[in-house]
This record gives C-alpha cells, sequence and structure tokens, in this order.
C-alpha cells in the first residue's frame, strides 16, 4: 500500500544546525500525520519533473511488523 498525496502544496522551513552545519527540512505536521511519517524515518528524494517524489523507506517494514504481531496476537 503506498500513500499518495496529490494536488496539495506543502512549504517546509529549512532550519540550519548551527553546531552540525546541517540543513534540516521541517515538514508540515498535517503532511507528517497524514503520510504516517514519524520521527526517526528514512526518507528518500527523487526529483522529477513534476515536483518531488518522497518515500518513506521505514513505513514497509513498520507494516510488516505490525502485520507479523497482529499474528501472533491472532494466535493467542
Amino acid at each position: 500500500m503506498s500513500k499518495t498525496t496529490t494536488n496539495k502544496t506543502y512549504v517546509c522551513d529549512v532550519i540550519h544546525d548551527e553546531e552540525t552545519g546541517d540543513q534540516i527540512l521541517q515538514f508540515p505536521e498535517e503532511l507528517t500525520e497524514q503520510c504516517d511519517w514519524r520521527v526517526g524515518d528514512t526518507l528518500s528524494f527523487k526529483t522529477t519533473p513534476e515536483g518531488v517524489v518522497i518515500t518513506n523507506l521505514d513505513w514497509k517494514k513498520r507494516s510488516k511488523r505490525a502485520k507479523l504481531l497482529k499474528g501472533k496476537k491472532n494466535a493467542i
């Protein structure tokens, strides 16, 4: 299952971390909730002519883990 957000534009702030020099994208809470993104998730960014495609690389693993746990609950 994939989660796709279309026809909506989000604006993200870029925060500069003075200690590390990193540039950090701060996503709107509405977007992170809609996409089920969590702190620590690994995101992949791909630029296309239409915009940027962001894929959560941890979402699939989390979904598989939830299914396994659900199966174990039903077995008890």
